[in-house]
């Protein structure tokens, strides 16, 4: 357990949930709806971290860890699409473009979530406080990324 990594995580997930607040009412701007959703994103991964520096129990760790990475995942696709927006180059994210950036977080999920049996995303090298070496698919991802 670490307040103070809590205390700041738990101050940044506030700020992009108030900044998400304030672009959804700016909606009609250019860029608005990739900022939107990067600061939910944002908003994720920092309240799911929060809770996982917050919590004593290891198992409990481990699951707030993992769920960092719903934010974590989409954090880098939601910023290129508001890139994209705000640099007037919204056309290039059709349904097919954007169903292909899904696939590569939908594929890390999944290696994260069935971690324990194939030992592809941690690969048995997880602590309970951080990865500082991970499996095949942390490592992709974090090149992806």
């Amino acid at each position: 357990m670490n307040l103070n990594y809590a205390l700041a995580l738990g101050f940044s997930a506030a700020i992009s949930g108030l900044l998400t607040l304030v672009v959804i009412n700016k909606r009609s701007s250019v860029g608005a709806p990739g900022l939107a959703l990067t600061m939910v994103a944002m908003f994720i991964w920092s309240s799911t971290y929060a809770i996982h520096w917050s919590v004593t129990t290891p198992q409990i760790r481990n699951f707030w860890l993992d769920m960092t990475y719903f934010g974590a995942l989409l954090a880098p696709t939601a910023l290129l699409i508001f890139a994209l927006q705000y640099t007037n180059r919204a056309d290039v994210l059709t349904r097919r473009n954007i169903a292909i950036l899904s696939v590569e977080p939908l594929f890390i999920l999944v290696l994260l979530w069935t971690d324990p049996l194939f030992n592809l995303f941690y690969a048995g090298l997880r602590t309970v406080d951080s990865i500082h070496q991970g499996g095949p698919g942390f490592w992709f991802n974090l090149i992806y990324s």
